[in-house]
């Protein structure tokens, strides 16, 4: 059976594959999140700021929840039944 995540995480092996180098996924990876950050950068956003929405509604995703959550603040530990490990929020 194929979830919700599982094609988001398809989808966006697609965009990797057609990010336009030669590398592996993993550098095409490493390639895209920089050049976010450059764009970010160009257009006056905080990249970090959604870096950490994005994980929010990646917890949200994993959980089936309807709505994004907001993480812990610093140092407090939200347990994931999706994980079954603790995420610990670094500090801003």
């Amino acid at each position: 059976m194929t979830t919700r995540n599982d094609q988001r995480a398809a989808r966006f092996a697609d965009l990797l594959r057609q990010y336009g180098t030669d590398d592996s996924l993993t550098v095409c990876l490493i390639y895209l999140l920089a050049d976010a950050r450059h764009w970010c950068d160009r257009v006056g956003l905080g990249f970090a700021s959604h870096d950490r929405k994005a994980h929010d509604h990646y917890l949200s995703e994993c959980w089936d929840m309807e709505e994004p959550v907001e993480l812990p603040v610093a140092g407090r530990r939200l347990n994931s039944p999706f994980s079954r490990r603790a995420v610990t929020e670094a500090k801003p």
